[in-house]
């Protein structure tokens, strides 16, 4: 069902009319007009605040950055007041970090908004281009039935078949898994593209998202294509159409998307890959490019012109692994100085794409786009790792990684401070800009995320919790040995064990810093956990989306779960009961990009952990913290494993910026038991 359909008298209306604080109130108002389209609906005092400084804002300009923890509702915030606003020579953006919020927006938040404006506004999704499937090559790789393995044909199949049906083209629509290898053969790309020349031009999924957005008051978006759109508005192109108001949700995440959008990478294992889409000796062609070169070489000269590339790029590699050498404990290193340039790598790789043009040249249009791309591609390798050997771009860090094999050995490079560039570039283009998310202040203070992320000054509006923590959660603290000492892993063992035998109603979730952590503590508790009835998931088994569906479904479930896992997850009610956080989420000094940036602080006579890791430890902290209470009815308790943060100075300081939770030092079974048996 299409979410809208323009009016322009109504579009002129808002323009003209925009709202007030007291329709604001009305509309969220325990007879407004979103009380008949949420059911239960709930006045929410932060809410009301945070619509109203967004339409203030609107209307005067500027910027603004709220921080909105979770039950305050924030989406219908901003979207009521920016809906209201918009229009197609007036454009709005909305940008989110996961999928999960943009079809939460689309499917749910938008509609609602809407009906209670009592409009209608096109709304469009826009998202980066190698999200959508492409259906000249799916359809050409279908025709020459290029996979030999049954289980890529019988994907491939599977993709053709349900090609028609799709609604946007997403890879996300998809109900079953593709490997991402599969997935590029079949993926829109620039590289490739006919554009209007194609025979699928009006179908092509990503020119339709295209379209749309260029004709939408409001895009929806991810913080990828918003950085993307920065980048290339840069050499004087754009991916997004011109916008006049930006919402960033999910802004505490803008940094880290910023630092690998803007970043660099490669390795023997990417070239390897280009190679094999190219030409596979064991299908004796490949991809759509493969095909077409078997029609004008032979199969064997293909093989060993590839060959000869792949053995070139190995010694290349084998001779910067033997430069760098072997990284000990750690496995990676940061580049200080320029590295030996692989002149005969470059070379070979320059004579390829050389060669794959002048075979375009002779070809058909079809077969020249897929020549000529494929030239693009490797011409992209090239520049990516003559840069990185170089130390061309300033203002980057530079490392490797996969010290210990030659093989896996890979080159980086990003940003060290990603805030001048998303200041002079990104904030730079709207007239109206909004940040928000439900952690963006340490210690009640936005400075330490304003200066990351370039923030232009304006209005600051940090929201109260919309929980009653101290009825909700408790906060168990015991004071276990330090997390460095031999003792403290034994300690902490037992006291998960007893306190998910405490946890008898609903699911618990346990947060680690670290892979290989979380691999002893699974070994270590697995069997006592199993004869205590309850199901053990690990993260590594199985995708995040499987594990939490699993997770879900037990009645008794225990995820051990790292990274990712950290955030963005919603387990209300009985589904999560007991969080416990193994270790304090500092990350490892010795990361390039955190030492990098921690150097950068020092040597303009900073603090690097006062300054930039203990602010960062903090907002994650919070939203592993956050994970536990979702709505008003839930209860449980969150444990946190880490004595540091009763014993060191800065522990006062994190403990302040959790919610205010009940807090015990000591085991009370019945105390903790009745948090863990909810209402």
């Amino acid at each position: 069902m299409p979410l809208a359909k323009p009016l322009v008298s109504l579009r002129n209306d808002r323009a003209s009319d925009p709202l007030t604080s007291q329709t604001i109130t009305s509309l969220f108002s325990p007879t407004g007009a979103l009380t008949g389209l949420l059911h239960p609906y709930e006045e929410r005092p932060g809410q009301v605040r945070m619509a109203t400084a967004v339409a203030d804002t609107l209307e005067s300009g500027g910027s603004l950055m709220v921080e909105a923890g979770t039950g305050i509702g924030k989406s219908l915030a901003y979207l009521v007041p920016l809906l209201a606003r918009v229009t197609d020579e007036r454009r709005g953006v909305v940008s989110t970090h996961t999928i999960a919020l943009q079809q939460q927006l689309l499917a749910a938040d938008i509609p609602v908004a809407l009906a209670a404006l009592g409009t209608e506004v096109n709304v469009a999704l826009l998202l980066g281009r190698g999200n959508y499937l492409c259906l000249r090559k799916l359809n050409r790789q279908q025709l020459l039935g290029l996979f030999a393995d049954s289980d890529a044909a019988g994907r491939q199949r599977a993709l053709f078949e349900r090609a028609n049906s799709l609604k946007r083209g997403e890879r996300s629509e998809l109900d079953f898994a593709i490997p991402e290898a599969e997935w590029r053969l079949v993926a829109s790309s620039p590289d490739s593209c006919a554009g209007s020349r194609c025979p699928y031009v009006k179908e092509c999924f990503f020119q339709r998202a295209r379209r749309r957005a260029q004709s939408a008051d409001l895009v929806i978006t991810n913080h990828a294509l918003l950085l993307a759109d920065v980048v290339l508005r840069s050499s004087g192109a754009a991916v997004l159409p011109d916008y006049a108001y930006l919402v960033v949700d999910e802004a505490h995440r803008l940094e880290d998307a910023a630092t690998d959008q803007l970043g660099y990478r490669v390795s023997l294992g990417r070239l390897r890959g280009l190679v094999g889409e190219l030409h596979s000796p064991a299908r004796r062609t490949g991809s759509l490019t493969g095909a077409v070169m078997s029609k004008s070489v032979d199969s064997d000269e293909l093989t060993e012109h590839f060959s000869r590339i792949l053995d070139t790029a190995g010694a290349h590699f084998v001779t910067l692994h033997a430069g760098l050498g072997y990284g000990g404990e750690r496995e990676e290193r940061i580049l200080r100085e320029p590295l030996s340039v692989g002149a005969e790598l470059d070379a070979e790789l320059g004579r390829t794409s050389g060669w794959l043009e002048r075979l375009a040249d002779g070809a058909a249009e079809d077969e020249a786009l897929e020549l000529g791309g494929a030239a693009r591609l490797l011409d992209g390798y090239r520049r990516d790792l003559a840069g990185l050997e170089e130390r061309r771009w300033e203002g980057f860090v530079y490392w490797a990684d996969g010290l210990h094999d030659a093989a896996r050995l890979r080159l980086h490079a990003a940003p060290v401070e990603v805030g001048p560039i998303l200041e002079s570039g990104l904030w730079s283009i709207p007239e109206v800009a909004v940040a928000t998310s439900a952690t963006l202040t340490v210690g009640g203070d936005f400075s330490y995320l304003t200066t990351r992320l370039g923030f232009p000054p304006g209005e600051e509006l940090p929201l109260p919790p919309a929980f009653d923590f101290a009825t909700q959660a408790a906060l168990y603290l015991p004071r276990l040995p330090d997390p460095r000492d031999r003792t403290h892993f034994s300690e902490a063992v037992a006291e998960i064990r007893r306190l998910v035998e405490l946890n008898r109603v609903g699911g618990t979730l346990i947060l680690f810093t670290s892979h290989e952590a979380l691999r002893a503590f699974r070994s270590a508790l697995e069997e006592d956990l199993a004869a205590l009835g309850c199901e053990v998931l690990a993260q590594g088994d199985s995708d995040r989306t499987r594990l939490l569906r699993g997770f879900k479904e037990a009645r008794r479930g225990v995820l051990f779960a790292t990274a990712t896992f950290w955030e963005g997850v919603d387990l209300p009610g009985d589904e999560l009961r007991l969080l416990i956080i193994a270790r304090l989420p500092f990350a490892v000094p010795s990361d390039p990009v955190v030492a990098a940036r921690s150097e950068a602080i020092e040597k303009r006579g900073g603090r690097p952990f006062e300054e930039y890791s203990l602010p960062e430890a903090v907002l994650r902290l919070r939203q592993g913290f956050g994970r536990l209470v979702r709505k008003k009815t839930d209860r449980g308790v969150v444990a946190i494993l880490d004595s540091r943060v009763l014993t060191k100075a800065y522990g006062a300081r994190m403990l302040a910026a959790l919610p205010p939770a009940r807090r015990f030092g000591s085991f009370q079974a019945d105390a903790l038991g009745a948090y863990l048996a909810g209402p």
